[in-house]
C-alpha cells in the first residue's frame, strides 16, 4: 500500500491513458472516426511533399478503396453491425501506395502539415516495407495516442497544480478516442495542455527559463491549425508579470516573441493553406453577409444548441464529453452528467495558483475563444443567413475548456478534498469503461 502511496498521479494516468487508448485503438473500425479518409488524404500530400492546400495535378493513391466495404457513407449510416470479415477483408490486403487518381477527399487542405509530420512518416515508412494496411493504421493511430499521452503526461508535471484538471479532460472519452486516431486533435489538444502548463508554473514561480517553452510551444500552437492564433493572447499575463526590475526592452522583447512571431506565424499559415471550402458554400457572400449583419455570428452561435437540441447527432455538450464514432454512438445518460459533476469537483481540489488576477483573465480568454473557434465554420461549412452555426461540434471546445479550468482550478477549499479526489478518479474510470463499452455495441 504504501509504494502505492508513493506512485506520482501522472504515472496513473500514464498507465490508464494507454490501456484505454489502446483499446479504443483496436476495438476502433477503419473509418470509425470524422473524416478519417480526409486526414489520410493530408498525410499522403504531406509525404509526397504537397505541404498545403491541394495540388490538384498530384496523382495520390486511391486512398477511399483502402477502406473497402467500410467507406464514408457506411459509417455515416448506423445502426452498423460490422462484422469480422469486413474488417478483415480492409486490414488484412497490402497498402496500396502507387499513386492512381488526382481525385480525392481534400476537406480539411487547410489544415497545417505539422500535426501530420509523425503520421507521414509512418506512412512512407510502411510503404517501403510493404506491410497491410492494418499495419499501417494500427500503428499511425498508436503513433498519435503516445505523442498525446505522453505530453499530457509531461504537462501534468511541469504544473501539478493542474493534474487534476488535464486528468479529467484527457480522460474524457471525447479526447481519449482523438488521441486514438488519425486525426490533428491529438496533436492540438495536447500541446495546448503543454502550454498552459509553462504558462501556469511561470506564473507560480517566475521561472525564465519556461518563457522559451512558451515561445516555441506558442509558434507550434500559432502553426498548427487556422484560426487558432487567439491561444497567444494568454500569454499577456507572462508578459506584464513582475520579475524584479524589468528593462523596458524586456517587455519589448516578449511582446514581439510570444504574441507577434507567432501571430506572423500564423498568417503565413493562412496564406499557404489558402482554405478550402465545400463547393455549396459560397465563402465570399458569407463574409458580405457578416459584415452586413455583424451580430449574426453570436446570434447562430446562441440558437445552435437549440437547433442541433440535447440528444441529436450534432448536440454540443454530448460531443464534447464524448459522443464517438462519426457522432453517431452516444455514451449512457448518466456519463454525461457525471462528467458535470467531474467539472464541479475540480473546483474544490488541486492546489490554487497564486495568480488570481491571472486566472480571471484565463477564464475570459476562454470564454472569447468561442467566437474565433466557430467563425470557420460560419464562413466555411454554413450557407449565410441560416439559423445555426453547421457543424459546430462540442469537442472543437476542448482547448477552451482547458484554459477554463487553468483558472478555475481549486477555487474553493474543502475539508473533503480527499473524498473528492477518490471519488472523481472512480467516476472517470466508470465513464471510460462505458465510453469502450458504447463503442463495442455500437459497432458490432
Amino acid at each position: 500500500m504504501k509504494r502505492l502511496q508513493q506512485i506520482k498521479f501522472e504515472s496513473y494516468y500514464l498507465f490508464l491513458a494507454l490501456f484505454f487508448g489502446i483499446a479504443f485503438v483496436f476495438i476502433t473500425p477503419p473509418n470509425a472516426t470524422p473524416d478519417e479518409i480526409a486526414h489520410q488524404v493530408k498525410i499522403v500530400r504531406i509525404a509526397q511533399g504537397n505541404f498545403f492546400g491541394a495540388d490538384k495535378q498530384l496523382a495520390l493513391p486511391d486512398i477511399a478503396n483502402w477502406y473497402g466495404p467500410l467507406g464514408n457513407s457506411k459509417m455515416l449510416t448506423p445502426p452498423y453491425n460490422i462484422t469480422g470479415d469486413e474488417i478483415k477483408e480492409v486490414i488484412s490486403k497490402q497498402i496500396v501506395c502507387a499513386k492512381e487518381t488526382t481525385k480525392s477527399n481534400d476537406g480539411i487542405t487547410s489544415y497545417s502539415p505539422l500535426p501530420y509530420v509523425l503520421s507521414a512518416i509512418n506512412y512512407k515508412v510502411s510503404c517501403s516495407l510493404k506491410v497491410s494496411f492494418g499495419t499501417y493504421l494500427y500503428s499511425s493511430r498508436i503513433v498519435a495516442l503516445l505523442w498525446a499521452i505522453l505530453i499530457v503526461f509531461a504537462a501534468m508535471k511541469i504544473a501539478p497544480n493542474l493534474k487534476f484538471a488535464f486528468f479529467t479532460i484527457a480522460m474524457l472519452p471525447a479526447v481519449l478516442y482523438q488521441f486514438s486516431a488519425i486525426a490533428a486533435d491529438s496533436f492540438l489538444i495536447s500541446l495546448t495542455m503543454l502550454y498552459c502548463s509553462y504558462i501556469s508554473r511561470h506564473l507560480n514561480h517566475k521561472n525564465k527559463k519556461d518563457i522559451i517553452m512558451i515561445f516555441i510551444i506558442g509558434m507550434a500552437l500559432c502553426f498548427s491549425k487556422p484560426s487558432y492564433a487567439w491561444i497567444i493572447f494568454l500569454t499577456l499575463p507572462v508578459i506584464l508579470s513582475k520579475e524584479g526590475k524589468l528593462k523596458s526592452t524586456t517587455y519589448i522583447s516578449r511582446v514581439f516573441f510570444l504574441i507577434l512571431l507567432p501571430v506572423l506565424l500564423h498568417l503565413v499559415l493562412l496564406v499557404a493553406s489558402k482554405g478550402s471550402a465545400p463547393h455549396v458554400v459560397h465563402v465570399e457572400e458569407n463574409i458580405e453577409y457578416l459584415k452586413q449583419n455583424p451580430l449574426s455570428l453570436l446570434s447562430e452561435i446562441y440558437y445552435t444548441p437549440s437547433f442541433f437540441p440535447f440528444g441529436t447527432q450534432w448536440n454540443l455538450y454530448e460531443s464534447l464529453i464524448g459522443k464517438l464514432g462519426w457522432l453517431t454512438i452516444p455514451l449512457p445518460k448518466w456519463c454525461y452528467y457525471m462528467a458535470a459533476i467531474n467539472f464541479l469537483i475540480l473546483l474544490f481540489i488541486g492546489r490554487r495558483a497564486s495568480y488570481s488576477t491571472s486566472s480571471n483573465f484565463m477564464i475570459l480568454v476562454s470564454i472569447f475563444s468561442i467566437i474565433p473557434v466557430c467563425l470557420p465554420l460560419y464562413l466555411y461549412a454554413t450557407n449565410q443567413p441560416y439559423p445555426a452555426v453547421f457543424g459546430l461540434q462540442g469537442r472543437y471546445f476542448i482547448p477552451s475548456v482547458i484554459i477554463l479550468f487553468t483558472g478555475l482550478t481549486a477555487i474553493f477549499q474543502t475539508r473533503y478534498e480527499n473524498h473528492l479526489h477518490n471519488f472523481l478518479v472512480l467516476s472517470v474510470l466508470s465513464i471510460s469503461f462505458s465510453a469502450l463499452l458504447a463503442v463495442f455495441k455500437g459497432f458490432y
